[in-house]
């Protein structure tokens, strides 16, 4: 029997074959031994095979625990695994304003949409049924979004906002953070241009919404632009991803005497009414219009907040003012590379 699979599954199932592929390939004397510090720097087991520097040392993979077998699904699409790409289940939407719709909070664009609808009832002898679905669609802000967190590291804080010239060294993986203390953020967007072939969308959008899992207090705002590039998956060589590979920020937004952010001209951001759990900005111009070709807009924002447990997500939406509907476009967080800078690949914590 196949099996429907989300995108996080199937590439965790992927990452897995990868990384055993890998060990079968290593010699003797580079094969990682579990629970012992293989690369000398005082910690155990702290960078498996996945692709990627987990602990900031410049080295990939240079020690994981021992692989001991195969695993034991198949990530073969045509196989046993079916809807391969899906993304999670968002939750359960409920009436807005009175009126049974609801905005759709997927991450999008996508080519297709799933539903599935819930029907329960406490009379045995009646049952609903669905009469009437419409989906109303809306062009992209931008045609891709890209969202990945990291925290600020001791250079970042010394370095300062106001200085353009950030090196990778000043960001660390959201990973082991302290409970017990507030962190220093910074959650980056890469923004692609909007819809080409719709003028309602052709100014892309100016706000951007994080949502935190406990409150949050905005402290600076980069803009900038990343050079990009597509590349065929590690993953899956059949798909393509896009890849950040030269990031440069141009202007700032930084808190003056009176606490408002604004840039070296002047301009000021507006922080719109929201809960303290989340980050809502309204930025003065278009953040990802007129953008030279391979080129994506890049937006830094750094926030202070304090996290109690793992796993937690932040979601983040982009929007524009000048829309009559304001429609909220979902940035997509799962394994995305927002820029080079940071090597975190996620947005949860």
């Amino acid at each position: 029997e196949r099996e429907e699979v989300t995108e996080d599954i199937y590439n965790k199932i992927a990452l897995e074959w990868t990384a055993w592929n890998i060990w079968e390939t290593l010699p003797a004397n580079k094969k990682h031994a579990s629970d012992t510090d293989d690369d000398g720097d005082g910690f155990e087991d702290e960078d498996p095979i996945d692709l990627i520097d987990n602990d900031g040392d410049g080295l990939i993979d240079e020690d994981g625990r021992k692989l001991r077998r195969a695993p034991r699904k198949s990530f073969d699409k045509s196989g046993e695994l079916a809807f391969v790409g899906w993304s999670e289940w968002s939750e359960s939407y409920l009436p807005t304003n009175g009126l049974n719709e609801a905005t759709i909070t997927s991450p999008n664009p996508r080519k297709f949409v799933q539903i599935r609808v819930n029907i329960s009832s406490e009379d045995p002898f009646k049952t609903a049924r669905v009469s009437n679905l419409r989906i109303e669609l809306a062009p992209p802000l931008a045609l891709e979004l890209a969202g990945e967190l990291a925290l600020i590291s001791e250079e970042g804080t010394q370095r300062g906002l106001a200085d353009l010239s950030v090196l990778p060294m000043d960001y660390t993986p959201p990973r082991e953070i302290n409970p017990l203390e507030p962190q220093q953020f910074s959650y980056f967007i890469r923004a692609a241009e909007p819809d080409p072939t719709d003028a309602t969308v052709r100014d892309g959008f100016n706000e951007v919404l994080i949502v935190a899992p406990r409150a949050a207090r905005l402290t600076g705002v980069r803009l900038g632009q990343v050079e990009v590039v597509e590349v065929s998956s590690l993953l899956d060589p059949d798909q393509a991803v896009t890849n950040a590979v030269a990031t440069s920020f141009d202007r700032v937004f930084a808190p003056d005497t009176d606490g408002i952010l604004r840039s070296e001209d002047g301009a000021a951001l507006t922080q719109m009414a929201t809960g303290a759990d989340s980050v809502w900005i309204r930025f003065p111009s278009s953040l990802n219009a007129d953008l030279p070709a391979d080129t994506h807009a890049l937006i830094e924002i750094q926030f202070e907040s304090q996290i109690f447990r793992e796993g937690i997500e932040y979601v983040s939406y982009v929007r524009s003012s000048d829309t009559e509907e304001g429609v909220f476009q979902r940035v997509d967080a799962n394994s995305k590379d927002a820029t080079e800078l940071v090597d975190s690949s996620t947005a949860r914590v």
